[in-house]
């Protein structure tokens, strides 16, 4: 899991210099808001983060950016204890908000699939799955779990009815 707390001195400095790498490893990314610095940066620490933004203000960018920005940390095996193949799990309610958010991901160079065609041995950074999906596929996440450093609960307002 990620370092918890807030970062603090070299902590800082070197988590923000990583995303600005990571920001500018991207031609049509330029900067964030401070609203998604902060979400980013929160996220990649292990604390949980809420992020409630208008439409189209870049929530989908946080944790898509998340995957290479622990990728850039884990050079910092000091400050930062992250997963050799950090994965990220997307939960959402829709099948089309499913495969517009996996087009999107592959802009940024992620390897992306839905929970339920994961064969064992493919490499991915990111699985997307509905509620529904995540009780049929426990054992598979069950063995990936050393590698999921996150969970993401997309389209939040749906929890209630799940």
């Amino acid at each position: 899991m990620a370092a918890k707390g807030p970062p603090k001195g070299d902590f800082e400095k070197t988590l923000d210099d990583a995303l600005l790498r990571v920001v500018s490893n991207f031609e049509n990314l330029h900067d964030l808001s401070k609203q998604q610095s902060a979400a980013i940066k929160s996220f990649v620490c292990g604390t949980d983060t809420f992020v409630s933004l208008p439409t189209g203000q870049g929530k989908s960018l946080i944790y898509q950016l998340a995957i290479p920005l622990a990728k850039q940390l884990r050079k910092y095996s000091g400050l930062f204890s992250l997963p050799i193949s950090p994965i990220l799990l997307v939960v959402s309610p829709l099948n089309a908000l499913i495969n517009d958010q996996i087009r999107s991901c592959k802009v940024f160079g992620l390897k992306c699939v839905k929970l339920k065609e994961f064969k064992e041995g493919d490499s991915v950074h990111l699985f997307f799955s509905s509620p529904e999906t995540l009780e049929k596929h426990y054992e598979d996440l069950l063995n990936l779990s050393k590698n999921i450093f996150g969970v993401v609960i997309d389209e939040t307002h749906c929890v209630v009815t799940w």
